[in-house]
């Protein structure tokens, strides 16, 4: 009997003390959840502060984003290029410092138009850097695309409604009015001193075959035929011709003996 009390008296000490090491493992991992649980609490009160730095940042740079997206500039149509200055104005902005970035970094930001001639201004999304490529350059050997243009378009006896009508078909904007009458005036004036050489050098070669064949007055003045003819234009139906606008032509002739042949040479001066 004593020793089956003694046992069960040890038995029930064993169950106890599992009962107390099950207790304190539990206050031990109670403490230890609670722990984790202070921690996560105090890392979700920062949480807002953090959110609101990252919201900050990503709300600066959807603002920048948005800029660079609102300063492209969208080109439409067609441009006149000088092809080998553009290729070359391409190679000198490709791989710019500080960073080295490509031209394939550039975005179009703004197109300024002089006539028929463009500067186009690029930016680099990387170093923010801008470069300007102009769709033609001209130099002392060569005329500018606006002065060609007007040119071309007076020879072929038309004006700036003929010149837009030509762009217009080929997709490419063309010069306002009053950038062609700048660069009509300037053509004129060029034409006007080049006729006058070109008539001085014409009746200075007259004199002399003149002279050559003895067509000179008493006080030895060279003597030219010519032919003479005039028009002016009309204002009122044939009854008064009282407009300032007319023309007259002079048709200088002359007679002389090639060593080949007979020829006979006529000069029109206007």
């Amino acid at each position: 009997m004593k020793k089956t009390k003694r046992g069960a008296e040890a038995g029930r000490s064993e169950a106890q003390t599992e009962e107390y090491n099950d207790s304190e493992n539990s206050t031990i991992n109670t403490a230890s959840d609670a722990d984790f649980v202070a921690e996560e609490s105090n890392v979700c009160d920062t949480c807002p502060e953090n959110k609101d730095v990252y919201d900050t940042h990503t709300e600066i740079i959807a603002e920048e984003r948005k800029k660079t997206e609102s300063s492209i500039t969208k080109l439409e149509g067609r441009r006149i290029v000088d092809i080998n200055s553009f290729i070359v104005q391409i190679q000198q902005i490709d791989d710019h410092l500080p960073f080295h970035c490509g031209f394939k970094d550039m975005v179009v930001v703004k197109e300024r138009r002089i006539g028929l001639n463009s500067c186009i201004t690029l930016k680099c999304k990387m170093c923010n850097e801008k470069k300007s490529l102009w769709t033609n350059f001209s130099n002392e050997n060569t005329m500018d695309v606006n002065t060609s243009a007007v040119s071309g378009t007076i020879s072929t006896g038309g004006g700036h409604a003929q010149l837009e009508e030509v762009m217009s078909s080929l997709d490419i904007p063309c010069m306002t009015y009053h950038t062609f009458r700048k660069y009509h005036d300037r053509v004129a004036e060029a034409w006007k001193e080049t006729a006058a050489k070109s008539m001085e050098m014409a009746a200075e070669e007259e004199k002399r075959e003149a002279i050559k064949r003895g067509d000179v007055d008493s006080d030895g003045v060279p003597l030219l035929t010519v032919v003479a003819d005039g028009c002016w234009a009309k204002r009122s139906y044939r009854t008064n011709y009282n407009s300032l606008s007319g023309v007259v032509s002079l048709l200088i002739i002359y007679y002389y003996l090639s060593s080949n042949c007979n020829k006979t040479n006529k000069l029109q001066i206007s």
